[in-house]
């Protein structure tokens, strides 16, 4: 089961979502998979 059926969202309305993540370093991604990044201790 993908992440969009999970949540019922349309994956275009999560990609805003995903850049404020990218952009803050909270999550990587490539090739369409998004990861959350390890926390820095």
């Amino acid at each position: 089961m993908e992440m969009t059926e999970l949540l019922e969202v349309a994956r275009p309305a999560l990609l805003p979502q995903v850049r404020i993540l990218e952009e803050h370093y909270l999550v990587s991604g490539s090739n369409d998979i998004y990861e959350l990044t390890p926390l820095e201790e």
